[in-house]
């Protein structure tokens, strides 16, 4: 069963609400469901602050856009992971550990 959790990030001053699936210890499928101004502003290789609700709680994390589908209805984004907690009370750590 795929898990999804909410997220929300900002871009410029505007912040967006996706969900975030197929989470690995390296990235995770972004899906952005207010899409259409997201079509037009991000792009591969920018950086986004992540804050994630998990069933551990919220957590926030540093992720690069790695591949992306504008055209996908809901706009579909390929994350890297750069920096996400080491502690292993951490709520998205915890997700990620349960998840392998």
């Amino acid at each position: 069963m795929t898990e999804y959790f909410p997220v929300s990030f900002t871009h410029d001053a505007d912040r967006y609400s996706a969900e975030l699936t197929n989470l690995s210890a390296t990235g995770a499928h972004l899906l952005v469901k207010n899409y259409e101004p997201v079509r037009h502003i991000l792009v591969v290789g920018e950086e986004l602050t992540l804050e994630i609700r998990t069933p551990y709680g919220k957590s926030e994390c540093m992720a690069r856009v790695a591949w992306l589908a504008p055209d996908a209805t809901p706009v579909s984004v390929g994350l890297e992971f750069v920096s996400i907690s080491k502690d292993a009370s951490d709520p998205l750590r915890c997700a990620i550990d349960s998840a392998l």
